[in-house]
């Protein structure tokens, strides 16, 4: 074992010691050029309790450590300091092997600030390793605590995990991930299927807008999730790369959002991203078959249809939400699934929050079959406003009335479940009827005149454009 308080100097004895202990109150690692690549290392540093406050408390100061293809375990501990931080402008380089590097501050007392990384690297190599940031304070005023600050991590290839929690009950609104008082941070995540699992009291990554942090998530199946009291992802930037990513970022606070003023790149693979909210943010889907949950009803959200698979969703109840959407295939909600592009290219009609879109039957069964799939119903009209602008919609020159034999478009209202009994295939309540003379009269031979069209036609007298007439689930029969 190889001691000092603090551990310093140039050792590159790696035969000799597998185990190197630093202790002090000031610095327990200052100024250390540490190379072993030999076998399994373990680093202890510990900034200790004692009857001293110091101004500035960095575990590992000014130091460059690297170890070499062994399973190297690091301890890093902090407790009290006016100014307190775990690695400050200094290195770890844990090479190959199942590395773990835990990095901790537990207060005692910490006055104006508590970082984990300050102006440092670490860089795991390959194989699978694990890093843990925990930080655990309690001053509000003139206090900034950010787990990561100015710094990269780099997990390098392996299947990683990377935890990061900041405590801090007070309501600060200093405490962060990574905060804006900061150079750009970088979370690399590299090639395997990676885990980062960051909770915070205060906000997740929030940069200035200037110097944006980033996640890159890299190859592989990765699972990523923030949950914060603010704004979970502000004004940076996640590359999820290749492979099948689950993303999920939340903001408890009512007034903050689970993304802010920033962009997500989904790249390649079926990815799946949850968020309770979004106000002035992009989403990218790239190649691939991606969902973007909202944790709400849909009868909240208004979604525009720009053209070229983008889409921009706002909020009828939150005049601040705004998410833009490009080559995403669904947006899921509590209560039903939207899908926006599908292979067969379906053309897509938006009103409000509801999609709109024509499907070839031919018989009612049918049709309501691949609206299902497509993650609605029939329509449902509500209303003679909705009635007639379904009309202008698919009627007229050029529209889809010019392109169909059979005058009548089927929509979701039916009696096969009780003759007589119509309803809304949907489950919605029945608050509009647009029957034209005479409807409907079950004039089929076998009396199977179950399901509801609507008329694109206005030559025939019995009945004007846009009314609905009973008919049998296979026209043509």
């Amino acid at each position: 074992m190889l001691e000092g308080s603090p551990l310093t100097g140039s050792v590159s004895q790696g035969t000799l010691y597998d185990h190197y202990v630093g202790t002090g109150g000031a610095s327990a690692i200052k100024d250390l050029n540490l190379l072993d690549e030999y076998g399994n290392n373990i680093i202890n540093a510990t900034n200790q309790i004692d009857e001293n406050l110091h101004y500035y408390s960095f575990v590992i100061e000014d130091s460059e450590i690297q170890t070499g293809d062994g399973n190297d375990e690091f301890k890093i501990k902090n407790f009290r300091g006016y100014y307190a931080s775990g690695l400050v402008n200094s290195s770890l380089n844990s090479g190959n092997g199942s590395d773990k590097i835990i990095i901790e501050l537990l207060e005692d007392r910490f006055v104006y600030g508590a970082f984990g990384l300050e102006n440092s690297e670490i860089n795991t190599g390959s194989e699978d390793d694990e890093v843990e940031i925990k930080i655990t304070s309690s001053n509000n005023d003139a206090f900034t605590s950010y787990a990561v600050k100015s710094s990269s991590i780099k997990l390098g290839e392996g299947n990683d995990n990377l935890n990061i929690t900041q405590s801090n009950s007070s309501g600060n609104l200093d405490i962060a991930i990574s905060g804006e008082v900061s150079y750009s941070v970088l979370y690399d995540f590299g090639a395997g299927d990676d885990i980062g699992s960051f909770s915070s009291d205060g906000y997740g990554i929030k940069s200035d807008g200037n110097d944006k942090h980033r996640v890159v998530l890299g190859d592989g199946n990765d699972s990523f999730t923030i949950s914060s009291v603010y704004s979970a992802f502000y004004k940076s930037n996640l590359f999820a790369d290749e492979g099948d990513d689950e993303i999920d970022l939340r903001a408890s606070n009512q007034f903050h959002y689970g993304i802010e003023d920033s962009d997500i790149y989904l790249g390649d693979g079926d990815d799946y991203l949850t968020l309770d909210s979004s106000k002035n943010s992009n989403i990218n889907g790239g190649e691939g078959t991606d969902i973007i949950k909202i944790l709400d009803s849909s009868e909240n959200y208004n979604i525009e249809d720009l053209q070229s698979n983008n889409f921009e969703i706002t909020s009828a109840v939150d005049g601040f939400f705004k998410l833009n959407l490009s080559d995403v295939e669904q947006i899921s909600f509590d209560d039903k699934n939207i899908s926006l592009i599908e292979e067969t290219e379906i053309s897509l009609i938006i009103r409000g929050n509801s999609f709109y879109s024509s499907l070839e039957g031919p018989s009612w069964e049918e049709a309501e079959e691949k609206a299902v799939n497509l993650g609605g119903h029939l329509v449902t009209i509500n209303d003679s406003e909705e009635n007639d602008w379904l009309v202008s919609q698919y009627y007229g020159t050029g529209k889809l009335s010019e392109n169909l034999d059979n005058k009548n478009v089927w929509i979701g209202y039916t009696d096969k479940n009780i003759e007589g009994n119509w309803e809304w295939v949907s489950g919605e309540t029945v608050d509009f009827i647009n029957w034209a003379a005479d409807e409907p009269n079950s004039n089929h031979p076998q009396g199977l005149d179950d399901y509801a069209g609507m008329g694109l036609i206005d030559y025939q007298s019995w009945r004007k454009l846009g009314d609905w007439v009973d008919a049998h689930n296979d026209p043509s029969s």
